[in-house]
């Protein structure tokens, strides 16, 4: 009989605790690598051409999807695709770039042509850094860095560091639980 009430305080006690309203560090990730990342699962560097000469031009952005990310790492990404050879720098300026032969067939374009998009990371973890709001409200919002691998291109630039993205994620709060708030 003493059996029976510890198995069932156990369940109850294990019920409570999964069934609860807080929204922890670990149902934030869970929920983010289940869905949040989709829109991370190719990072890339931007470049723009110039409207008037048709020179393609530097341009310091980490791209993912129509999202521009930022980052402490990015002048060092570029920096590191010059070295390699990856992007030439046709100009000593930066203002008059071109493509290595093994970064041609990953350069992609916009529709008009004005943008280049070279993926060379894409997400795989998430570090939560911080929960904002009290336990009590509807809607939080959670801090966290992104955690990438490099594609191809990154590994064929040399990059070796991790890369580490901030990002924030806004949660609501349903009758069954917390959901990203997209």
């Amino acid at each position: 009989m003493k059996t029976l009430h510890l198995v069932l305080l156990l369940t109850v006690s294990t019920l409570l605790i999964s069934c609860s309203d807080n929204l922890s560090r670990s149902k934030a990730r869970k929920a983010i690598l289940d869905s949040g990342l989709k829109d991370m699962q190719e990072i890339s560097i931007s470049f723009k051409r110039n409207y008037y000469n048709g020179s393609v031009e530097y341009e310091r952005g980490l791209w993912s999807g129509n999202k521009q990310l930022l980052c402490d790492n990015t002048s060092k990404i570029f920096d590191q695709l010059y070295k390699s050879g990856l992007v030439i720098d046709n100009d000593g300026k930066r203002k008059n770039n071109s493509w290595g032969e093994k970064v041609q067939s990953y350069v992609r374009t916009d529709v008009a042509g004005f943008w280049y998009f070279i993926p060379i990371a894409k997400a795989i973890d998430v570090e939560i850094s911080g929960i904002e709001g009290a336990d009590t409200d509807k809607y939080r919002r959670v801090e966290c860095i992104v955690i990438c691998e490099w594609n191809d291109v990154g590994k064929m630039a040399g990059l070796d560091f991790v890369l580490k993205i901030p990002r924030k994620f806004d949660f609501k709060k349903y009758d069954d639980g917390w959901r990203l708030d997209q």
